[in-house]
């Protein structure tokens, strides 16, 4: 195991693929791969193009389930049965399974307004493709866990007292924009109650909070270990509860193995499928310099402090956790290693426009210091997001 005070270190940046002076503060869109997985990957490309025939046809499948056992751990499921490398594509499916499709103009899937922009539009997409309707939930964070999940309830209801049926929810595990960790737990087990479709989005959730999918009560979980889990990029997995397996069925014209939900989607064709193979290095990497306690809670300790620091120097707040005292939520836990910080409203920010200014200031600090932030509006305040991972921070000439 790694000393932990090396986190953050010259020497632990010196592991990843990173070029020199380089501040990476984004994980949370491309992440960051190390270079043992860099090399797995490297391995895995000579391995197929050594006998392509003999890897696709006869170990392919094998290899990939050995691949993602590690990260099926890190879910809290015992096998990967369960999840395939692929994204949801077959809400139809799903939906026809259950009778809810084809659709009227009384079903609605329901989304809150923040949810991440692409998964919106692909919402929107099969909305106005196959006929349903969107109920979109305006939220403005910060929000306690109880005024959330009543502000939820409210808006169901009143759908059903008029006679309209949601049969999707889809909401975050943990918000991208502004980066608040969402009562998703909650969430699940009110809309299963509901006869409600449960679709957690958790593309920020692993490798940044703890996970386990077997006490979650949603219907489908869908995750990104390239942002957090040093797989390398291109990598998507889809959980799926057993029960709606059958239903679900590749949009592409394929040849699933009889009564193997799992092949249609794993089937790769001609697609390099190097870096799903390399996920059980990136854990096993994880493992080596402390584990996934460790680096959570390294990185939400880092945010904390990283986030005070900023927000000191601009005269600003971080974003912060409300409600009460028994929530889970409130306060710095609001947040996992990604935290929201107050810009302070100038002039010169009023007069070029927010949106003006901060593309301006992402790539001024990219292209002039190599430093990587998200920089955003919510609501009529601006953010930036420092995704704190790779860093030290240094206070005084002293770093903590």
């Amino acid at each position: 195991m790694a000393d932990l005070s090396a986190f953050g270190s010259p020497e632990m940046k010196a592991l990843f693929c990173m070029e020199e002076g380089y501040t990476p503060m984004n994980n949370g869109s491309f992440g960051a791969i190390p270079k043992s997985v860099q090399d797995a990957r490297t391995n895995w490309l000579a391995k197929i193009e050594r006998n392509p025939d003999l890897f696709y046809n006869y170990e392919y499948y094998q290899e990939l389930d050995r691949a993602l056992e590690p990260v099926a751990r890190i879910l809290g499921l015992k096998n990967v049965d369960d999840i395939v490398n692929s994204v949801l594509k077959s809400l139809k499916q799903i939906l026809r399974g259950q009778g809810k499709f084809p659709s009227t103009k009384k079903q609605k899937i329901f989304i809150m307004s923040s949810t991440y922009t692409h998964v919106y539009g692909a919402v929107k997409h099969t909305a106005l493709n196959d006929g349903f309707e969107i109920l979109e939930m305006k939220v403005h964070y910060p929000i306690s866990e109880k005024d959330l999940l009543k502000n939820v309830e409210e808006a169901v209801n009143a759908e059903e007292e008029s006679g309209r049926e949601i049969v999707l929810a889809v909401y975050d595990a943990i918000v991208s924009l502004p980066s608040v960790i969402l009562p998703f737990e909650q969430l699940s087990s009110y809309f299963r109650k509901k006869g409600i479709l449960a679709c957690v989005d958790g593309a920020q959730a692993i490798g940044q909070i703890p996970l386990d999918l077997t006490k979650l009560d949603a219907d489908f979980f869908i995750s990104n270990p390239h942002k957090w889990l040093y797989v390398p990029r291109g990598c998507a997995m889809l959980y799926v509860k057993k029960e709606l397996q059958e239903f679900m069925v590749h949009p592409l014209a394929n040849t699933p193995v009889q009564g193997n939900w799992r092949s249609a989607f794993t089937w790769p064709g001609t697609t390099d499928v190097s870096n799903f193979l390399s996920a059980s290095a990136s854990v096993a990497f994880r493992e080596s310099i402390g584990g996934e306690a460790a680096i959570m809670n390294y990185c939400h300790n880092l945010a904390i402090n990283g986030g005070r620091i900023v927000a000191e120097k601009l005269g600003t707040t971080v974003l912060l956790g409300t409600g009460d005292l028994g929530s889970r939520r409130i306060g710095d836990d609001y947040y996992s290693a990604m935290v929201n910080v107050q810009l302070p409203w100038t002039k010169h920010i009023s007069d070029r426009g927010g949106d003006s200014f901060l593309g301006g200031l992402k790539e001024t600090l990219m292209r002039e210091h190599k430093i990587a932030i998200v920089a955003f509006q919510h609501g009529t305040k601006c953010c930036l997001v420092p995704f704190e991972h790779f860093v030290q921070l240094e206070t005084g000439g002293r770093k903590s």
